[in-house]
């Protein structure tokens, strides 16, 4: 994270989830410096990961992964604004500059912009946390999505190609 921003962080208790070694030893370096209060959580239960996202003003999801996140979803539906990853599966469900930030994972500056930005414009983060648990709770339906996948089943038995 950009230097420049540890001013408006320090405000903030910053949580790191499942880091390695390198970002393991910066976080050290930021925390004995006084520079954040931040520190590192590996394991730690379902329950309690949810209550943190509740209390969480930001969720940053930094992976080289294709795949949607669990933890996106559920910041999402917990009312962290989410600075995630820009995946296929992430433009699927932010709506970047809206609903959250998608963010290249290889680009510090990026990454630390929008950080910047989620944590001091009020406004973004409340409106996407309401167009977020509105996506959510429609798109992650249980009745929906046993439609859905069964349809994607029934297709890839039929033998049938598709038309797009």
């Amino acid at each position: 994270m950009k230097e420049s921003i540890s001013e408006k962080l320090k405000d903030f208790r910053v949580i790191v989830y499942s880091a390695g070694p390198d970002v393991r030893t910066r976080v050290d370096i930021l925390r004995l410096a006084g520079v954040l209060e931040v520190s590192c959580v590996d394991q730690v239960s379902h329950e309690d990961m949810l209550r943190l996202y509740s209390l969480s003003r930001v969720y940053v999801g930094i992976s080289v992964s294709n795949a949607i996140s669990t933890s996106l979803l559920e910041s999402m539906a917990l009312g962290a604004f989410p600075v995630q990853t820009n995946t296929a599966c992430c433009t699927e469900w932010i709506e970047d500059s809206k609903t959250g930030f998608e963010v290249p994972v290889d680009d510090v500056e990026v990454i630390a912009n929008r950080v910047e930005k989620a944590i001091t414009e009020d406004d973004l983060v409340d409106n996407a946390a309401e167009l977020n648990w509105e996506t959510v709770v429609s798109r992650l339906d249980k009745e929906e999505l046993k439609t859905e996948v069964l349809k994607m089943y029934e297709f890839a038995l039929s033998g049938e190609e598709e038309n797009g």
